[in-house]
């Protein structure tokens, strides 16, 4: 019998080779965060490892700090970092797919679920990450892989197809994108009202100036 550490690392390996067809379970959020805790412990600890080394590399005092802030970094990022996200993407979703779309069955429990199984194959593989070219490459796998299982945890835990899971992610993204387009227009339009205004109220004062001279 196997500690439960390595119990869910045996269980998120299962994830990651049968997305498909994986027993996925609906957990709270708190038992989703512990699981991911559990699951990411072992990797988050090699993950440091090799930010030390190859990013500490450099010889001399200068290597050793970007070693050190590198391992600080990746030690922030697991432990803060990538749950935030889950949180953040998870309740994007559900609000759009799950509330708004009406197309997701399961509450915000179970597409929290979804993304936390989905990050295990990021996990499994992304320590890899600071190895130079290798890490790069093994990293684009493993966002492939994740976007798979979630699509297959979605479909699971809201017992759905897995194509209208997918295409809640697709919608989803769409209108975020089309929102920060939006937003991103408002400011400009502002920030070029601003500085045109700027520059008629100082080519006003300058012939102000001129007029009365």
């Amino acid at each position: 019998m196997g500690t439960p550490i390595i119990d869910d690392l045996k269980d998120a390996i299962d994830v990651m080779i049968h997305p498909t067809n994986y027993g996925y379970k609906t957990m709270s959020i708190g038992e989703g965060i512990v699981k991911y805790y559990k699951v990411m412990l072992i990797p988050m600890i090699l993950a440091i490892i090799l930010s030390v080394v190859f990013m500490g590399s450099a010889a001399g005092v200068l290597g050793m700090a970007i070693g050190g802030i590198a391992a600080v970094a990746v030690f922030i990022n697991y432990i803060i970092g990538i749950p935030i996200e889950l949180l953040i993407g998870a309740f994007i979703v559900q609000l759009i797919a799950g509330n708004v779309l009406k197309w997701f069955k399961g509450g915000f429990s179970a597409t929290f679920a979804a993304y936390v199984f989905a990050m295990f194959p990021t996990l499994l593989i992304g320590w890899l990450s600071p190895v130079p070219i290798l890490g790069l490459l093994l990293s684009i796998i493993a966002a492939i892989w994740s976007f798979i299982v979630l699509i297959f945890a979605l479909a699971k835990l809201h017992n759905i197809s897995a194509g209208k899971a997918f295409l809640g992610l697709l919608v989803t993204f769409i209108i975020i994108v089309v929102i920060i387009v939006i937003i991103a227009l408002i400011i400009g339009v502002a920030f070029l009202g601003a500085l045109l205004g700027s520059g008629a109220l100082g080519a006003h004062a300058a012939n102000y100036t001129t007029t009365a001279i």
